[in-house]
């Protein structure tokens, strides 16, 4: 993965991070998760955790560290002191807290889907020696015991959905087999008071049951006064997913609106794409002109026709805030891959809330192969302009032009690991692409 961008070929490609010859890299899974972690401000911490999954021979209790940079993976030793089955499942929920703890719920064993929840601590202690680091995953039996979720056990429910008040939403799920679970709640476990809660809905639109589903959070990208306490200020939000052999491309949004007595209320609408040529990414475009804030949308995406992702599940995604000049809530939701009635997808699509239109993105070769139930998350990486290595690669005049006014760029990566096709191969390998690039203004 370049350290700076080295022109338009960036955009729209693939970079792959496989190492070769790692012997502590993960093998090749299905269903286990990735977060991004960077215990300080330095870039040389930033690391992408994957843990737990499974392959054909049964799951996996493993934690790995992998260092984009470098191309290096770090195995963690797993805590003897985790009760059964511990991070030994796969399709589950996890999501990394005060930057330094991971809570994992639910997903299954071969014995069947799960409900517990628990969680590991990642720390790092870099007084061992100067220049090195040692990574540490621990558990504390008698630090929390976890409120017991009191619903149907599932899995394949929702990928890493933390608002910004440390609180983990949980929506649909499967049961048995290829049959979801008879839920269409929304169900909020807050990390802070340990205590599980079902969120008051309405609204007449509402997803289904499902599994397989990409769910996704967005915190707000503002600060506000005069917000409720416990009231999230973010957005939820669901797409595709299937029930028994039925795929879906449906698209919903879950909008905090008060709390009371009885708790949070949300309301669900389902988010019809426009189909107007005309408004296409006007506001996102505007935005690139005024600053040099660019992303792959405006690069790479197909203006020839107005298309809708195909039904699918097992996909993976990512949400990008939009910066704007003004309040309203804007985002990019990206959609990558899956499994739809013709087999495994390697497709990527960008939804933008501000036209509420889809994109497909134009990608360049190599592209991932088509696949599905792999790891993903989003990682940040800033780019100092000021060092000589970095300046040298801007190549362009207008991209030197960027460094009259910003040091810094801060570019936002997809990254996927593993996952299989539906001819039963799994895969081992490890990409990143890069999604936006937004200039960080000197300070004053």
């Amino acid at each position: 993965m370049p350290a700076c961008s080295e022109g338009s070929k960036t955009w729209g490609t693939w970079h792959s991070l496989s190492a070769l010859d790692c012997i502590d890299a993960p093998s090749a899974r299905v269903g286990h998760n990735a977060h991004s972690w960077q215990p300080d401000k330095a870039a040389s911490q930033l690391r992408v955790v994957i843990l737990g999954g499974a392959d054909l021979a049964g799951t996996f209790d493993d934690v790995s560290l992998f260092d984009p940079v470098t191309k290096m993976w770090t195995k963690l030793t797993t805590p003897a002191e985790i009760p059964a089955p511990g991070l030994s499942r796969y399709e589950h929920t996890s999501a990394l807290f005060n930057n330094e703890e991971i809570l994992v719920f639910g997903g299954a064993t071969r014995e069947g889907p799960l409900s517990d929840m628990f969680s590991v601590r990642l720390t790092v202690d870099n007084t061992t020696e100067p220049q090195s680091n040692l990574w540490q995953l621990t558990y504390s039996p008698t630090e929390v015991d976890r409120a017991t979720f009191k619903h149907d056990a599932r899995t394949q429910h929702t990928s890493a959905c933390l608002t910004e008040l440390d609180q983990l939403l949980v929506f649909a799920g499967a049961g048995l087999g290829s049959r979801p679970v008879l839920d269409t709640q929304v169900h909020m476990y807050d990390i802070r008071k340990n205590c599980w809660s079902t969120v008051n809905l309405t609204g007449t639109n509402r997803p289904s049951e499902r599994f397989g589903h990409l769910a996704l959070y967005q915190p707000p990208t503002t600060k506000s006064s005069d917000t409720p306490q416990g009231l999230p200020r973010g957005r939820f939000y669901v797409h595709g997913g299937m029930a028994e052999s039925s795929f879906f491309d449906d698209f919903f949004q879950l909008e905090f609106t008060k709390i009371d007595a009885c708790g949070v209320h949300a309301s669900w609408s389902q988010i019809e794409p426009s189909m107007d040529r005309n408004s296409m990414s006007s506001d996102l475009i505007s935005t690139c002109a005024a600053r040099p804030n660019r992303c792959i949308v405006t690069e790479c995406g197909k203006r020839d026709s107005l298309c809708v992702p195909r039904a699918r599940a097992a996909h993976g995604g990512a949400c990008v805030p939009q910066p704007t000049t003004h309040e309203r809530f804007e985002v990019m939701i990206f959609v990558f891959g899956g499994v739809s009635e013709v087999g495994a997808l390697n497709d990527m699509f960008c939804f933008h809330t501000g036209t509420r239109q889809w994109t497909e993105i134009e990608l360049c070769c190599p592209v991932p192969k088509a696949r599905l139930d792999f790891a993903y998350c989003l990682f940040t990486q800033i780019v100092d302009l000021t060092t000589d290595n970095a300046s040298n690669k801007l190549n362009s005049k207008t991209e030197k032009q960027v460094l009259s006014y910003t040091s810094h760029l801060r570019r936002q990566y997809f990254f996927i690991h593993g996952g299989m096709d539906t001819e039963g191969n799994m895969f081992d390998d490890a990409w990143a692409i890069l999604l936006s690039e937004n200039c960080e203004p000197y300070q004053s």
